[in-house]
């Protein structure tokens, strides 16, 4: 464990988390509400390749559908480059 992270009385908390390894860099949203007394949780993760990055990971819960819309929202992709002369 790294550390507490003290959420206090709200019902929503997004956190975002940075990470390196050997086999590079991530970025990570997860996202937390409370929905009638209970957590539910989703996340997206986009990792340090191109195919990664164009397709991020995404989890949610199976009782919070919702999740899936909320996390699939977390990476845009970049359009295309304009060129400029």
């Amino acid at each position: 464990m790294l550390g507490m992270y003290p959420f206090g009385s709200k019902d929503t908390n997004d956190l975002s988390v940075a990470f390196s390894s050997f086999n590079g860099y991530w970025n990570e949203r997860l996202h937390l509400r409370k929905v009638n007394g209970k957590w539910h949780q989703a996340l997206s993760v986009m990792g340090p390749t191109v195919k990664q990055a164009l397709h991020p990971f995404v989890w949610f819960d199976a009782d919070y559908p919702e999740g899936k819309a909320l996390a699939e929202k977390d990476w845009k992709p970049a359009g295309p480059r304009s060129r400029h002369r």
